[in-house]
């Protein structure tokens, strides 16, 4: 496999200065892991870690002999840190597993080859290892895995994953990032068998690594392996056990299960330009496409698409016939909330995910231009243009009658969007009620939410004198 080998000038300088120096001690160091994996693709890692055949105590002495800061970052797992010019590399010492727990193990350290350093790591692909000019050493087969964008742990699936239960979401990631093929179906039966253990893992790390997942270009596949292999029943049963809820009404002709899917696959074709109502079987429908431009990449939108309708079972009821979920949408807010929470995503996240599931009704139901800049003006820009994609992905994984009506109204919004002015804040505040007699307390938010309801609704928004001149009457009646 030929391979491009690129690495910017000052990185090459700091990291020839700790090869030279652990070579002078008779030390050899060598490139490892993704950053070997990712410049091999072209792309520029982060950070660089090395891996050497010296015990972390005589890293650090050949270090220090040739005057590199060294910080004992994890003396007992055999790495250190050297700081070059400001920048931190990691030393590991190749070593072997004595025992693993979970996520703990006890390591050795000497007499332990390449060889076996590699086998003891997580995938093929990150077995890698390079010095600076991007020769390669290639213990289990890594190189040829990365080419032909195959996904595979080192050695046994089962064993891997005993040793580390994080890899299981990590191999999904992964499988994202870089997989052209099905994971192997011995992989999968073996993350099957131990997805139950995830719930060892901490909240931080679930949230981590199925927030790094919507982040990939094409998280599609994974994402169906997750759930083909009971992954998301246990870190996210909303929608990794939801029931299939059918939807027997006028805009449905799938159950809620599978629409909260379609509608995320609807969200994936508008990223890539087009606007294609999602057929039963999940795949676009030729006859009702048309070209959007491209929607920008974002993991929450991503989420909010798979997760939009998460209350729907909750909120079931059959009535003569038809299926309804009245009130989905505002329990579905509160649970999402939680659902971030859980997720550890930061509290503004929260907030708007939380605004978004509550509102991602709106847009569907109307479709008038004022009722769009009455919710434009309520939200902002950013909750508006969310709410518009959910929308437009939502009814693409309905009837095509639904589809036809979302590509007539919504389409247009997101080149109109750009236009409409920025929402102006309410012109009167809550002190202004209180200089007219209203006592504090709950009166005073009441009457606002009244105001903001009515101001909302005129075309333009009423000036602070109009909003001042219905509160009078409001207080007269």
């Amino acid at each position: 496999m030929e391979h491009r080998w690129e690495m910017a000038p000052a990185r090459r300088r700091r990291l020839a200065r700790i090869v030279s120096a652990l070579a002078a001690a008779g030390h050899t160091a060598r490139l490892c892991g993704g950053g070997v994996r990712d410049r091999l693709l072209g792309i520029e890692p982060a950070d660089d870690d090395l891996a050497c055949d010296a015990p972390p105590e005589r890293v650090a002495a050949a270090l220090e002999q040739a005057g590199i800061k060294v910080v004992p970052t994890g003396i007992a797992h055999g790495t250190v840190t050297a700081v070059v010019e400001g920048e931190g590399f990691e030393i590991t010492t190749l070593r072997r597993d004595i025992a693993t727990f979970g996520r703990q193990a006890e390591v050795a350290f000497g007499d332990v080859a390449w060889e076996e350093d590699a086998r003891r790591r997580d995938f093929t692909i990150n077995a890698l290892y390079a010095d600076l000019d991007g020769r390669i050493y290639d213990p289990v087969g890594g190189l040829a895995d990365l080419e032909a964008g195959r996904v595979r742990f080192v050695g046994d699936p089962e064993q891997r994953i005993k040793e580390d239960f994080l890899r299981i979401l990590r191999l999904f990631r992964f499988h994202a990032r870089f997989g052209r093929h099905p994971l192997d179906p011995g992989t999968l039966e073996a993350v099957r068998r131990w997805a139950p253990y995830l719930t060892h893992l901490s909240r931080e790390r679930v949230g981590r690594e199925w927030w790094a997942l919507l982040e990939t270009e094409r998280p599609r596949a994974a994402l169906e392996a997750m759930q083909e292999a009971g992954v998301l029943t246990v870190i996210l049963p909303e929608i990794g056990a939801m029931p299939p809820i059918p939807q027997a009404n006028a805009y449905h002709d799938r159950d809620c299960r599978t629409h909260s899917w379609h509608c995320l696959f609807a969200l994936l074709e508008m990223e890539q330009g087009r606007y294609c109502r999602i057929r039963r079987s999940g795949g676009p429908d030729p006859d009702h496409t048309a070209p959007c431009p491209p929607l920008a990449r974002d993991p929450l939108l991503r989420h909010l698409a798979l997760f939009h309708d998460l209350a729907k079972p909750l909120c079931h009821r059959n009535e003569a016939g038809r299926d309804r979920f009245l009130g989905h949408d505002r329990v579905g807010a509160e649970m999402i909330a939680r659902q971030m929470r859980r997720l550890c995503r930061p509290r503004r996240e929260q907030e708007v995910a939380r605004a978004v599931i509550r509102s991602h009704l709106y847009l569907l139901k109307n479709v008038e231009p004022h009722l769009q800049r009455r919710l434009y003006r309520r939200v902002g820009e950013e909750r508006f243009a969310l709410l518009v994609a959910l929308a437009l992905a939502d009814g693409a994984a309905m009837q095509p009658h639904v589809w036809e009506r979302c590509a007539r109204t919504l389409l247009p919004l997101r080149e109109r969007l750009p236009e409409w002015e920025a929402p102006p804040p309410l012109p009167v505040s809550g002190r202004d009620l209180i200089e007219r007699g209203v006592a504090e307390g709950p009166a005073v938010g009441a009457l606002l939410a009244e105001l903001r309801a009515w101001w909302e609704g005129e075309e333009p928004p009423p000036d602070r004198d109009a909003c001042l001149a219905w509160l009078d009457r409001r207080l007269a009646e």
